[in-house]
């Protein structure tokens, strides 16, 4: 059985996946050059030991790479006041501050991205799932009121409409009940804590200005959330995140692709059985 297929909705995951993880890499790449430039400058403008700062950090491959780069060092000579140079030395310790922060804010980021895009891709699972068996549109669990239907109904591709308006209905839920719904529709589909956690942590991103809040805190069932604490993503968080995404993915596309080849061996038993009468 093939499982992907380049307009699938696992297909085009991966890719984007792949896509946020090159941005990732080339903000922190881009981050630590820049870093390493600032501090030779700080220490050529005789503010601090540029060696002894350096040998003390994770930059010396950098410095190397940027040395190699270099044919021959520039010089330049400024004729300024001891109180320009203070203003000068101010402004570069600041941008220096600035890109120290890129690294953090670039995991944040792509923690936010990595929901936005498993999100998108349950959203389309779920709406290709209708597609497939519009049958289970009939639910109780369903909210969608009468104005709703006759909305649809006036406004014609009533089947269209009628997914639409369902498919937004259960995307208001969470990851749980997202992963829940799916396995009321017979998939076979394991949450990762994980992958609830990093969801939990998007929100508290987006919404709660980087502090934990109280389903953070007591949610994950450990001591690292303190309730308003400011969240800090960490390298492990995004390893633990990419690797949680990847097995609920990967199980959410095997079961409904079983579901879409079962019914086909079921509509072909029928067309055989049709046929023999």
């Amino acid at each position: 059985m093939k499982l992907v297929f380049e307009d699938s909705p696992f297909y085009q995951l991966r890719v984007n996946l792949n896509t946020a993880e090159e941005v990732y890499k080339a903000a922190i790449y881009g981050a630590l050059h820049n870093e390493t430039t600032i501090l030779q400058i700080l220490g050529k403008t005789g503010l601090e030991s540029s060696e002894q700062t350096l040998e003390k950090t994770k930059y010396k491959r950098a410095i190397a790479a940027l040395n190699a780069l270099a044919e021959k060092e520039k010089i330049i000579t400024l004729d300024v006041t001891k109180n320009q140079m203070k203003l000068i030395r101010n402004a570069v310790k600041m941008q220096l501050k600035v890109v120290r922060n890129v690294p953090l804010l670039a995991r944040e980021q792509l923690v936010i991205t990595y929901a936005t895009l498993v999100e998108g891709f349950v959203n389309d699972i779920i709406r290709n799932f209708f597609i497939q068996f519009p049958q289970s549109l009939k639910s109780n669990k369903s909210t969608l009121k009468d104005s709703q239907l006759i909305d649809s109904i006036i406004e014609g591709n009533t089947l269209e409409k009628l997914i639409e308006n369902r498919v937004r209905e259960i995307m208001y839920d969470s990851i749980t009940g997202w992963i829940n719904y799916l396995n009321d529709k017979g998939l076979n589909i394991n949450e990762e804590k994980n992958l609830k956690e990093m969801f939990l942590v998007r929100n508290v991103l987006i919404h709660n200005n980087k502090k934990v809040g109280a389903e953070l805190a007591n949610g994950i069932g450990n001591n690292r959330y303190i309730l308003g604490n400011k969240v800090n993503v960490t390298e492990s968080d995004i390893k633990r995140f990419k690797v949680a995404i990847e097995i609920v993915t990967k199980s959410i596309n095997v079961e409904y692709q079983k579901k879409i080849s079962n019914k086909t061996a079921t509509n072909k038993s029928i067309a055989a059985s049709g046929a023999g009468r």
